[in-house]
């Protein structure tokens, strides 16, 4: 796993929703990064929140976690 991925996952695992802004500050292809978590079973919600312009994002855990050597 990227070390941009590795730290967008860790954002959004310690938040219930996180704002694009946040994870744009991270990497800012972070929408690349979001892709590179679906083959590792992570999916997310995308919500609008009136009055702004970023998308907020909720991670969901998969049923079986990987572990670090899995993924590296």
């Amino acid at each position: 796993m990227k070390p941009q991925t590795r730290r967008i996952l860790e954002v959004l695992l310690s938040k219930e929703w996180v704002s694009g802004n946040d994870l744009y500050d991270i990497a800012a292809r972070y929408g690349a990064r979001l892709d590179e978590l679906k083959p590792l079973g992570y999916r997310w919600d995308k919500k609008w929140v009136k009055g702004s312009a970023v998308p907020f994002y909720r991670i969901h855990v998969p049923a079986v976690q990987l572990t670090l050597e899995d993924v590296a």
